[in-house]
């Protein structure tokens, strides 16, 4: 069981400074000049000595994101035409990116000219959807996944597929058959393969890029896949475990870190835990430091054990 989370929190920006809005802004032209202890968020824009804005940010915002978006609003400044894209674009939606991908530099994509600044990695495109969020114009969510394709491996677009039609990072943004259906549209594309091989293994109801890790190690190891999420209701309750056999009554609960660190959450997990055994159910809780082998010897051993016994 993850912990999904879709709320908000504010951050406070600065007010972008140029030499153009210096004045309207009541400041010298000298306070968007770069001098040795003042550098620039890109060259010509600076922030502003002391006023800021709130804007409503996802929860689960790092440092890196918040990196990315300020300069990508400094640079739209003079470039408006330069969305963010490719795997910048990704950590704005709070997709798992493999670490080679997290690169220092931002990619952003234009339709004509290529934007050629330190800090930035520019490409151009006849045509990409984008959103306006957060103050800056950023790819949508097929367009970012259609640049990734050609980036990543099968493997590596299944994390983002499964966050994509899961709960890691807020509500699903689409279904595995509405991906299926727009990327059958898509004209040829550098990644066409191992996108395709990937939409044959996304699912619906994910919460976290371990659990499909979990998910597909019972797949690599012969075992029957299990379900996601599958909605159980035992002892009045409805429960939906993170992967399940519901026939053979054995539900797998992947859980990190905030399993212990919320006493809500810790309690609510020993209420599941008794009412799935009181009720002759084969509960497994997984977690960071759980053997994989010695997981899927007991998953395989209990799965036999059920099949045979009827269950």
């Amino acid at each position: 069981m993850p912990q999904h989370s879709d709320e908000h929190t504010i951050i406070w920006a600065p007010i972008l400074v140029t030499q153009g809005n210096s004045a309207e802004l009541g400041l010298p032209r000298s306070a968007a000049m770069t001098r040795p202890r003042r550098k620039p968020i890109v060259p010509g824009v600076h922030p502003h000595p002391w006023n800021v804005e709130p804007i409503a940010v996802p929860g689960w915002v790092d440092d890196r994101w918040t990196d990315i978006r300020q300069r990508a609003e400094a640079l739209q400044l003079s470039r408006p035409d330069a969305v963010v894209s490719h795997s910048s674009a990704a950590i704005l939606h709070g997709w798992p990116l493999p670490n080679r991908l997290r690169t220092a530099d931002i990619h952003v994509t234009s339709r004509r000219t290529r934007v050629r600044r330190r800090g930035f990695r520019g490409h151009v495109a006849d045509r990409l959807g984008f959103l306006h969020r957060y103050r800056i114009a950023v790819a949508g969510h097929h367009d970012t996944l259609r640049q990734l394709a050609g980036m990543m491996s099968a493997r590596e677009l299944i994390d983002i597929l499964d966050t994509m039609c899961g709960s890691w990072h807020g509500p699903a943004l689409t279904t595995p058959d509405e991906l299926r259906t727009i990327a059958a549209s898509w004209p040829r594309f550098r990644g066409r393969t191992a996108l395709q091989h990937a939409l044959r293994m996304v699912r619906a109801g994910v919460g976290s890029p371990q659990e499909t890790a979990l998910r597909l190690s019972i797949l690599h190891a012969g075992l029957p896949e299990p379900e996601v999420t599958a909605p159980i209701t035992i002892g009045g309750r409805t429960y939906r475990p993170d992967l399940s056999y519901p026939p053979l009554r054995i539900a797998i609960e992947y859980e990190g870190a905030h399993h212990l660190t919320h006493r809500w959450q810790w309690t609510s997990d020993i209420t599941r835990e008794r009412d799935f055994n009181d009720h002759g159910w084969i509960y497994i809780r997984v977690t960071a430091d759980t053997d994989p082998d010695d997981l899927l010897t007991y998953l395989r051993q209990r799965l036999v054990e059920r099949a045979g016994a009827g269950s």
